[in-house]
């Protein structure tokens, strides 16, 4: 009966997101960074929302999904799946590790601008395959497209905020969404 919530594929999602639910409440540094990108106009709000309500509805239809049968969409759904969680908590780790006021430009974020949402969006993408949702993979595409938006909406902040040496990162490292 336990491993059916642990191999849930809703659990998996949330192993992806957790991090980031923990460190928004209790580091301060991303916490700060998160609030200095927030809704700022109602486009900014109505994407927010689309990208919330998308992976809202992953969530609970992954609850409610089993993992494929076939074996192509299992190893395939778990090698994009476990890329992307490891990639997103090396991102996360990698953000913690820099310094407060700082553009964080090695590590993972030298492959990177957004590795974070790149790898997230990594795992969820492994999530559809492996459940073989064709609702799912729809979702996460929507997904796709609204965190997208919010990448560019940040992309402004940060280009505010380190002026050339953004400008200059920009051109050194690819956005990769």
């Amino acid at each position: 009966m336990i491993s059916r919530y642990i191999l849930n594929p809703a659990s998996l999602i949330i192993l992806v997101y957790l991090p980031q639910l923990i460190l928004m409440f209790s580091n301060k540094k991303f916490s700060q960074n998160f609030n200095n990108t927030i809704v700022n106009s109602k486009k900014d709000y109505n994407i927010e929302i689309i990208a919330a309500i998308s992976l809202s509805t992953i969530l609970i239809l992954a609850y409610f999904s089993n993992a494929s049968q076939n074996s192509f969409h299992l190893k395939l759904g778990t090698s994009l799946y476990l890329i992307g969680l490891i990639g997103t908590y090396i991102g996360y780790f990698n953000f913690l590790k820099s310094k407060p006021d700082k553009l964080v430009t090695n590590g993972i974020f030298s492959f990177s601008r957004n590795p974070t949402y790149l790898f997230a969006s990594i795992a969820i993408l492994g999530i559809s395959t492996l459940t073989n949702s064709f609702i799912l993979l729809l979702l996460t595409l929507i997904h796709f497209y609204s965190t997208n938006q919010i990448v560019k909406k940040e992309e402004k902040f940060l280009a505010k905020k380190f002026k050339n040496k953004f400008e200059n990162y920009k051109k050194q490292t690819p956005r990769y969404f």
